[in-house]
């Protein structure tokens, strides 16, 4: 399967991962330090709030078009605190 599993459990997909998939960011907040890169890098989906010492998540899934500048703001993250999954792209019967 393709894909690495990451210290928190989470499976972080690879780009070998199934084209077409969504894509789910997911944000470590435990290890995020504020310091702002992914909000100038994927600005849909961080912010950092006034006040806030952390960044938050202002939208978790994603096309997998988008693929390409979450992976920077992933790779670019110097607390390692971003991470990337496979997102829900089939409709929950609850």
């Amino acid at each position: 399967e393709p894909g690495d599993w990451v210290s928190n459990g989470v499976r972080a997909m690879s780009s070998e991962s199934v084209e077409g998939a969504d894509i789910e960011v997911v944000l470590d907040a435990s290890r995020c330090q504020g310091y702002g890169i992914c909000l100038g890098i994927a600005p849909d989906a961080f912010d950092i709030p006034s006040g806030s010492p952390v960044a938050i998540l202002i939208r978790s899934t994603f096309p997998a078009g988008e693929r390409a500048v979450l992976e920077d703001a992933v790779r670019s993250c110097p607390a390692q605190a971003i991470s990337l999954a496979a997102g829900p792209n089939v409709a929950s019967n609850g």
